[in-house]
């Protein structure tokens, strides 16, 4: 990996790959959308572990809610996370948040 774990761009292609993953189903747990993110962009979290690293991907959950209005929460009912309003982004795409 390369850049920080922070840089604008990685933290945009781990919140479109995790929108990807809720939007696939069935409703992922918070170390689904952990590993969706690792395969993609291995190192992706730095080196956190624990309750650091469940703090980084609800993180991520909570920019697609600040800067998308997509409503990505937990349903115990699903047993894991859904897309309950799709806010300003329709469909985004993992490659379109790449890096140049």
């Amino acid at each position: 990996m390369t850049g920080k774990r922070s840089s604008v761009w990685l933290v945009a292609r781990r919140c479109a790959i995790i929108l990807e993953r809720v939007r696939r189903g069935p409703p992922p747990s918070w170390r689904d959308l952990l590993e969706a993110v690792e395969q993609i962009v291995p190192g992706a979290y730095g080196r956190a572990t624990g309750r650091a690293l469940h703090r980084r991907v609800a993180n991520d959950l909570a920019r697609l809610r600040k800067y998308y209005a997509v409503q990505v929460t937990y349903s115990r009912n699903a047993g894991g996370y859904v897309e309950e309003q799709q806010g300003d982004v329709g469909k985004i795409d993992r490659e379109e948040v790449a890096p140049p």
